[in-house]
């Protein structure tokens, strides 16, 4: 039997004693980064007893030039405490969609020529935020060894953690994002034991 649930099972195998149950944190992480189109997703998906939240942060820059100056666009979105319609965990694979609500935000910086100074004047403007809604869909498939953790906090409440690495590939805001630029990942569950 696996250690998280031989850890498990004596939590809550002897009534007599009344061990307060257990918490289950699942977990799924990525790190999208894309230097050719200067872009980066990061998408985290927890799950505790059952209930699924997803968080995405979305960046993206482009720049022109004219006359002289350089003109750069950045892109922010952001989405937290998301429900996605559909979530599957475990450290085998996880999977998440849904339509989420984002924040979106747009600096838009213009750079002059060098001065004299060795210098580069910048001037930067901010669009008020706006709102809008994607369809995200993203896929782990683990592939890493898995590795298991043990602590005991202050309180003597215990932690049994395993995590292993991911591939992953996913889609959001009209995007796709293939596995080759998943540079950080994990897949993780933790069990937290309550001190008796």
């Amino acid at each position: 039997m696996p250690i998280g649930a031989t850890l498990l099972a004596a939590a809550i195998a002897t009534p007599a004693t009344a061990a307060p149950a257990p918490t289950l944190l699942e977990s799924a992480h990525v790190g999208f980064d894309d230097p050719n189109t200067s872009r980066t997703l990061t998408v985290d998906l927890s799950r505790i007893d059952g209930v699924a939240q997803l968080d995405v942060e979305y960046w993206s820059r482009s720049c022109t030039e004219s006359a002289g100056l350089e003109t750069c666009e950045t892109i922010f979105r952001q989405a937290y405490d998301q429900t996605p319609s559909r979530a599957r965990m475990s450290l085998q694979g996880a999977s998440a969609a849904g339509v989420v609500t984002y924040s979106q935000t747009v600096r838009t910086c213009t750079y002059g020529p060098v001065d004299e100074a060795g210098e580069r004047p910048e001037s930067c403007t901010d669009a008020p935020e706006t709102m809008g809604t994607t369809s995200v869909k993203i896929t782990w498939t683990g592939t890493g060894e898995v590795v298991q953790e043990f602590r005991t906090d202050e309180e003597g409440t215990r932690y049994v953690t395993q995590r292993r690495t991911a591939a992953v590939v996913g889609t959001a805001f009209g995007e796709s994002f293939p596995v080759e630029q998943s540079l950080i990942t994990s897949l993780g569950r933790t069990w937290k034991f309550p001190a008796a």
